[in-house]
């Protein structure tokens, strides 16, 4: 009825892509991880704490690790 193998291994990519919101406040992880796929500045409006350089790097890493961010040449 159903691709089980397929929707564990969708299941994993999604997992491990959601490190990214442990990565500060949810919203503003979300706010880099859009901006390093090309969309958006990655800033958060007050009283949304903005991430420090060592947790947007880690964002970055986390979507490259699971083949996330394309190559751009440097989003930011």
């Amino acid at each position: 009825a159903g691709d089980v193998v397929g929707a564990r291994r969708a299941q994993l990519a999604v997992d491990e892509a959601a490190v990214v919101f442990a990565q500060g406040h949810w919203l503003s992880a979300l706010k880099v991880a859009i901006a390093d796929l090309g969309h958006g500045s990655g800033r958060s409006a007050r009283p949304l704490p903005e991430l420090n350089a060592q947790q947007r790097v880690n964002v970055r890493n986390v979507l490259q690790a699971n083949g996330l961010l394309l190559d751009r040449g440097g989003v930011r």
